[in-house]
């Protein structure tokens, strides 16, 4: 290993510490009486913050960094005389992206980044970003665009794909700040370090590092998974980057929001040597805890299968996938619908090529049925891609649903005493009609109540009920009309489930409208009417048209709807979900980076593990992709120095470790923050890899986080940490971290005069 690893590689800083001041660049957020925030970037930013500061800087030119260039000049000079050499500049994302607008303290675009890298012309300061991480911007005051970033939940992905969110903004900053064709200079001022092997890398702070995606003895992996990304990086650019990481300290709790980015992993082919064809439809469904099938019609016309199984590896079938008595054939877009009758026996049926109704079963004993595909009463005539609903009462009784070739709703059933019914299919009230192969939405209710819904021919989300109550079963009143709108696709798809509290009767439909737009309404008994008064309303404004919606049930308090939308860049997936707390809260992407097929609808499938949901769709290829989400997640891995030392110094993209989080982990005490602080340096120093100390004066945020617990911010505190440092640290790095004031560093200051500025110059001073 290099003698020099993590100490400074640039040109007249060569073999320095790193003195570092954590940096918000940008403007404070504050609005005058009956005024409004001033813009300077492309975002708005959503409000005033300034009642929410709890330190204020005693020269008021450190808040309007975006005013004038007089103002930016005045905060780097002031960085300059604390001693300083490198401003650790605070990263919110890509232009495109506006996490900064809700989320950081000041006015932190990367207009005011550009600023920053404008501004030091010849002083001498260096730049290294630091890459933050934060919720999605839906469904604010004033809604966002960007999804969530959270280093856990996108760390590290593979060595093909490594952590996607986290290499897009690497590429990002590499881009503006290296190849700037109008600031050639901008590179020379980005901080460089040395690595292990004593080569040059352009720094990256990257905060709250650990992972949500690997098991806690995943050491090797999570080392690993820093080369991958510089390794991308090198392979793109040519350019070689590594990072300083804030390291978790074990047993932090992060959440990850379906509604967020982060959960969502990468979508990913499911063997794609066997293609089906944009617009098809994926079937999927849960045999048990440990075993997933999935059906879907290829390109030749076959019914195609595929499993997934906790037991196997790879857990899908290695083999890809096979088809199902290739002999029967089904037109481009038949769904196959599939119903476990229990443990051991599975039953598939769809509409063929030829318009009948056939079926075909897997028998554990003897897998699928040797004589193939058989129809069932082909005196009733489908539309070929019709879709069949087929639903268990137990499993002695079978129920199947489809519109048939003249717009009529049939049902036949099958009985273990007599087979399937001997009359054929019967039509459920024919004079109600919807379009030729249209949907027909069946869900039971209670063993004894059964609802039907379709889209009539006048464009009214219309139901019947089958009741075991009812004289002649089905509602002696025919299908009626739900709300007075007349706004919907005839044979377009409904959603329908009901609410998973026993103790609520309370059903759920949502249908897309005439130009695109996602509408619900529901039912509850504690209505007069049942139905809510005020009819069917809009989820969340879109803009982009969706074709078909699935919902979903996450939890007794959180819903999901799913769907396939068009935008200016083609065919997304997007997501809304209810929750109970706050309600609906708007369309977000999942993944923006993945293009479904064109009306392809998506299935999305929430696991026996009810922490864990899985989406399947066509690809504008033909390819069948998945993702998956984890709702709410402890880090299943946080590095250890004692274990994952090793592996982190033999990794070259690793420059340093610049841990500014341990001290937020305990509620004990200036003295108990301190020991966790001064134990994570110590531990972190035994195993070769440069420690930059983190300092830090204190924390004050009751204004925003009303429960957190100051600490910090006495003479004792300071005293402590001027007193640790020691040549073993390759460097120092300066955080004010007091509610929302970060956008300037240990300035002389309203509250506390000339304590902070004296503090850090003593600080800087030590550290040569």
């Amino acid at each position: 290993m290099s003698d020099n690893r993590g100490l400074i590689a640039n040109p007249n800083f060569t073999g320095s510490r790193v003195r570092g001041v954590y940096f918000f660049a940008g403007n404070w957020r504050f609005a005058p009486p009956g005024g409004t925030v001033q813009t300077f970037y492309d975002h708005v930013p959503v409000g005033e913050n300034a009642s929410k500061y709890t330190l204020f800087p005693r020269d008021p030119r450190h808040l309007g960094w975006s005013e004038s260039k007089i103002n930016r000049i005045f905060a780097l000079d002031s960085i300059v005389q604390s001693g300083a050499n490198t401003v650790v500049m605070s990263h919110w994302g890509k232009p495109d992206e506006d996490r900064w607008r809700y989320w950081a303290p000041m006015q932190t675009a990367t207009g005011a980044h550009d600023e920053l890298f404008d501004a030091i012309e010849d002083r001498p300061l260096l730049i290294m970003p630091a890459i933050e991480s934060s919720d999605n911007t839906y469904n604010q005051q004033f809604p966002g665009t960007s999804n969530s970033y959270h280093f856990s939940q996108d760390f590290p992905g593979t060595p093909e794909a490594p952590a996607t969110a986290l290499w897009e903004q690497v590429f990002d900053l590499v881009s503006r700040y290296l190849f700037n064709i109008h600031h050639p200079e901008y590179a020379s001022r980005w901080l460089q370090l040395f690595d292990r092997d004593g080569v040059p890398r352009y720094a990256i702070n990257l905060l709250h590092v650990a992972s949500a995606q690997l098991p806690e003895d995943a050491d090797s992996t999570f080392a690993a998974g820093f080369d991958w990304v510089a390794d991308l990086v090198f392979a793109r650019t040519g350019v070689r980057v590594g990072f300083t990481l804030d390291v978790l300290i074990d047993g932090q709790e992060l959440e990850a929001p379906v509604a967020d980015r982060g959960g969502w992993q990468p979508w990913f082919d499911i063997h794609a040597e066997n293609p089906g064809a944009p617009g098809n439809p994926v079937t999927a469904l849960w045999a048990n805890d440990e075993h997933l099938d999935l059906f879907a019609v290829s390109a030749e016309g076959f019914a195609m299968s595929i499993w997934w199984d906790q037991n196997e590896s790879p857990n899908y079938r290695q083999d890809g996938w096979f088809a199902i008595d290739p002999a029967t054939t089904f037109s481009q877009g038949t769904p196959i619908a599939a119903a476990w009758a229990n443990d051991d026996h599975l039953d598939l049926f769809a509409v063929t090529s030829a318009g009948a109704v056939a079926s075909i079963w897997w028998d554990r004993d003897s897998g699928y049925r040797a004589d193939g595909w058989f129809v069932i009463h082909p005196d009733a005539v489908f539309a070929p891609a019709t879709e069949v609903t087929a639903l268990w009462a137990n499993e002695d009784h079978l129920d199947l649903f489809a519109v048939d070739s003249s717009g009529v709703a049939r049902t036949i059933w099958w009985d273990r005493d007599g087979g399937y019914r001997a009359d054929g299919w019967l039509s459920i009230h024919p004079e109600t009609r919807t379009r030729p192969g249209g949907h027909l939405k069946a869900l039971w209710a209670h063993p004894d109540h059964l609802d039907l819904f379709f889209v009539t021919e006048d464009r009214a989300v219309s139901s019947i009920w089958w009741d075991r109550n009812e004289p002649g079963g089905y509602r002696a009143d025919g299908w009626f009309a739900i709300g007075s709108e007349r706004e919907f696709r005839p044979g377009g798809k409904v959603a329908a489930l009901w609410a998973p509290a026993n103790d609520v009767k309370h059903l759920d439909l949502f249908a897309v409208d005439s130009v695109g737009f996602v509408r619900g309404t529901w039912w509850d008994e504690s209505q007069p009417g049942g139905y809510r008064p005020e009819g069917w309303f809009l989820i969340a404004r879109q803009d982009f048209a969706i074709d078909v919606v699935t919902a979903t049930w996450l939890s007794r308090s959180e819903l999901l709807l799913v769907a396939n939308g068009v935008t200016e860049r083609g065919w997304r997936v997007f997501g809304a979900n209810w929750v109970l707390e706050s309600g609906w809260r708007g369309w977000f992407p999942i993944r923006k980076e993945f293009s479904a097929g064109i009306l392809s609808p998506v299935t999305a499938l929430v696991s026996p593990d009810p922490n864990h949901l899985d989406l399947f769709c066509v690809k504008y290829n033909g390819i069948i992709d998945s993702t998956y989400h984890r709702m709410n997640t402890e880090d299943t891995y946080v590095a250890q120095a004692g274990a994952a030392g090793g592996w982190l110094e033999k990794t070259a993209a690793v420059l340093a470790i610049q841990g500014f989080i341990p001290e937020h982990v305990s509620n004990e005490g200036n003295h108990a923050r301190f020991k966790i602080k001064h134990d994570y340096w110590l531990a972190w120093l035994t195993t070769g890899i440069p420690v930059f100390c983190d300092v830090s004066p204190g924390y004050d945020a009751h204004l925003i986080f009303t429960k957190s617990n100051p600490y910090g911010n006495t003479p004792h505190w300071r005293e402590r940490q001027l007193q640790s440092w020691s040549d073993r640290f390759s460097g120092m790095v300066y955080n004010t971290w007091n509610g929302y004031t970060e956008g300037f560093v240990g300035m002389p200051s309203v509250e506390h005069e000339d304590e902070d500025w004296n503090w850090i110059q003593q600080l800087f001073a030590q550290v040569q």
